[in-house]
């Protein structure tokens, strides 16, 4: 584990799809690059415990386990989770599955 971020490079592609090679047990901050022609992506990633992950000022998400005024996410459970974003110009706006996938 590590605290470096974590950078999601959309290389200017309008749809991405990201996958994480390795679980994620740690606090991290996630960044995005390269996204100023990006709408959307999706990605496959895996938490180890519920390591608090730190967002973008231009995230937003509808989840309980989301802290807006921080911009936060914290998993409740270790697994695997998908998350999809959408670009509106201005915010992503981001779901993560409700439960690790089994």
């Amino acid at each position: 584990t590590t605290t470096a971020p974590i950078v999601m490079d959309f290389e200017e592609h309008g749809k991405v799809q990201f996958r994480c090679n390795s679980p994620i047990a740690g606090s991290k901050t996630w960044l995005y690059s390269n996204n100023t022609a990006s709408l959307e992506f999706v990605m496959f990633v895996e938490f180890t415990g519920t390591p608090v992950q730190t967002f973008p000022n231009n995230t937003v998400m509808n989840d309980i386990r989301w802290d807006s005024v921080a911009k936060t996410f914290t998993p409740f459970e270790s697994g695997s989770y998908k998350v999809r974003g959408d670009y509106d110009g201005t915010d992503w706006y981001l779901e993560i599955s409700s439960a690790p996938y089994i």
